[in-house]
């Protein structure tokens, strides 16, 4: 169950766009230029084909991950107040050391099970972990 609030929206994947579009950038009407003999120019291109890659699978996954979240329609559990929109997906993410609830639409408050609870725990702790574990790796390579 889930009450709407206004809010202000934002679309957490325009910086790996603005990235996506940096590294493509780098090498688009240039591509002809590269020395690939040269070791580093093909070190770094390995580098950037590899970004390339991760920032299209994860932009490709929160498109269909969007078209999944977000209000139902339903009342499995019946209706908690008169402000109560029904029943809501969410996806719960880790990216660049922060963790992340989609929620796919402005809510004041959300209710749930003691399972779905449980459930939603779980998740924030498996992505709490991925995001810590993300921080290290940022700390190792900076």
């Amino acid at each position: 169950m889930a009450s709407e609030e206004p809010c202000a929206g934002a679309r957490p994947t325009d910086p790996e766009e603005t990235h996506l579009r940096q590294i493509m950038g780098r090498y688009l009407g240039r591509i002809h230029d590269l020395n690939l003999h040269d070791l580093d120019t093909r070190s770094q291109l390995m580098l950037d084909l590899g970004a390339l890659a991760g920032i299209a699978v994860r932009l490709i996954t929160a498109r269909k991950t969007a078209s999944i979240i977000g209000p139902t329609g339903e009342y499995p559990g019946g209706t908690l107040s008169d402000a109560d929109v029904g029943g809501i997906n969410i996806a719960v993410s880790a990216h660049e050391g922060h963790v992340i609830v989609a929620f796919g639409a402005p809510l004041m408050w959300i209710g749930m099970t003691p399972d779905q609870a449980r459930a939603i725990a779980k998740g924030l702790q498996t992505r709490a972990l991925q995001a810590e574990a993300q921080l290290e790796g940022v700390a190792e390579h900076g």
